[in-house]
């Protein structure tokens, strides 16, 4: 057996918070993951443990392979290859109880858990406990947009319809009191920047920053993200990047390739090649070591360019802090001739599996293993105490696409929050997962999903996150990768 990733569930136990494995105790010969650990089918040899009624879990993802197989716990994270010996053990149980070595391993994995346990309530506790448990010395998102104006004119954007506008002073003062009376200076922020195009609204950003960094004596831990449609980099942004905004990391779109890309971005200024300035740009952010998503934005009618933009990205494919991310554009209308243009959602299994192999077979995929999911808490901002979006209005929403109408508002950063309405019926969303979802494999990493999409159904979305879609194909690479270790 070939350990991959540990496991990482925790417990219900008030005297430890997380099992913990000593892999020495097992056979290994280091503690580091990934590791070769030696478990015989033998009669198990902890006495405390002999003859405990188990059960397989539900939450196992088991795919067979030439000569070995990937097992993986959605729940548990805990991944490991097993040869065709030991796979053949695991399909085949002999036992209801521990019996062996093997067996043993399993259950401390997450693999086996006890017959008696209700892991969809555990995984219904976890999901709660995180997202009633306000932090008071952890981790809190700070979603902004300082501007809801864009330089560039998206046919597929939500904001379309809804009014542009910038952040104010007054606003500003507003917002900077809010986060100063509420985070504490123990506590660790991530300023998330949006918009329109939040680089419109530098000053803002600079404004807020800089009176927070000040109110803490310079002591809080803060970082940023931001989402730019990239094409107002400048080196005095990019050295704030590296300074008062502490940008870790940023997200940016492509539409398609070269004519596609700037037809579709409609830039006001049509005088620059938006296509090339954005692949410099991201060469400007590769190089200063931040790490740079590259989000494709596919549809029907610009798949055929995928490799034409995916030859543009070779030159980033070695570079550890860059990632590309495929994902389908979602129909803004009603009229049939402009839906079949769009991928719906029972058409998202063929296009994953279309367009994912390509970013392995062309080096954008490093390691498979890092593209395996992990357990999410959450999944979603709007069902979370420790995260919070603020408009150009200064409102408080629970999720930036429901952050436009300020009807939908669940406070103002001069009042603080409310529990109405607008609020609560996003916790609904997670109290009420419903069958589907409780009897889904893949509940622990998904956690129900996206809150807006199970919300606003309709034939080209789902809240069901993109990764299982593809999961037997990063299975497969895994394999190829690991196999020999058995």
């Amino acid at each position: 057996m070939y350990i991959l990733r540990n496991q990482t569930i925790s417990v219900f136990d008030i005297a430890k918070r997380k099992t913990h494995i000593d892999f020495l105790s097992w056979g290994s010969d280091r503690a580091e993951l990934p590791c070769h650990v030696q478990a015989s089918f033998e009669i198990l040899t902890k006495e405390k443990n002999r003859g405990r009624p188990i059960k397989p879990s539900a939450y196992n993802y088991f795919r067979e392979g030439c000569g070995c197989a990937f097992l993986w716990n959605t729940a548990s994270d805990a991944c490991v290859i097993l040869n065709s010996r030991e796979a053949s053990h695991f399909t085949k149980p002999e036992s209801s109880r521990l019996s062996d070595d093997f067996h043993a391993l399993l259950y401390e994995l997450g693999f086996y858990v006890d017959a008696d346990l209700d892991e969809v309530f555990r995984i219904d506790l976890l999901r709660k406990r995180h997202a009633y448990a306000y932090p008071e010395n952890g981790h809190i998102d700070i979603e902004i947009l300082p501007t809801q104006s864009c330089n560039a004119r998206c046919f597929y954007c939500f904001e379309q319809k809804f009014t542009s506008l910038t952040m104010n002073e007054d606003i500003a003062n507003e917002v900077i009191r809010y986060i100063c009376s509420h985070v504490t200076a123990d506590q660790n922020v991530c300023f998330i920047w949006f918009g329109g195009e939040p680089l419109l609204g530098e000053k803002i950003i600079d404004r807020i920053l800089s009176e927070v960094r000040d109110f803490y004596g310079g002591k809080l831990q803060y970082t940023s993200s931001i989402t730019t449609n990239n094409s107002l980099l400048t080196d005095e942004i990019l050295q704030k990047f590296d300074g008062l905004w502490r940008v870790t990391d940023v997200l940016t779109t492509i539409d398609g390739y070269r004519e596609e890309h700037n037809s579709r971005k409609a830039y006001v200024d049509k005088s620059v090649d938006a296509y090339a300035a954005t692949l410099a740009n991201l060469k400007r952010l590769v190089e200063r070591g931040i790490k740079t998503t590259c989000r494709l934005n596919l549809d029907k009618e610009n798949i055929c360019q995928l490799d034409s933009i995916l030859s543009d990205l070779q030159p980033f494919s070695a570079c550890p802090n860059f990632s590309i991310q495929l994902t389908t554009l979602r129909n803004k209308t009603d009229s049939r001739s402009v839906r079949d243009k769009y991928f719906a959602a029972d058409e998202y299994p063929s296009f994953y599996q279309t367009v994912i192999p390509r970013l392995f077979a062309q080096g954008f995929v490093r390691d498979p293993l890092l593209m395996l999911p992990v357990r999410d808490s959450s999944n979603c901002i709007s069902c979370a105490l420790n995260k919070v979006v603020i408009n150009a209005n200064g409102n408080l929403f629970r999720c930036v696409q429901d952050s436009l109408a300020d009807e939908n508002a669940v406070g103002n950063c001069r009042d603080g929050m409310r529990s109405n309405w607008n609020y609560t019926k996003w916790y609904q969303e997670i109290d009420n997962l419903g069958e589907s979802c409780e009897s889904c494999i893949y509940l622990p990493c998904c956690q129900g999903g996206c809150k807006q999409y199970r919300r606003s159904p309709s034939f080209d979305t789902t809240p069901c996150f993109r990764k299982k879609f593809y999961i037997g194909i990063i299975a497969d690479e895994v394999m190829k990768k690991y196999e020999k270790e058995c």
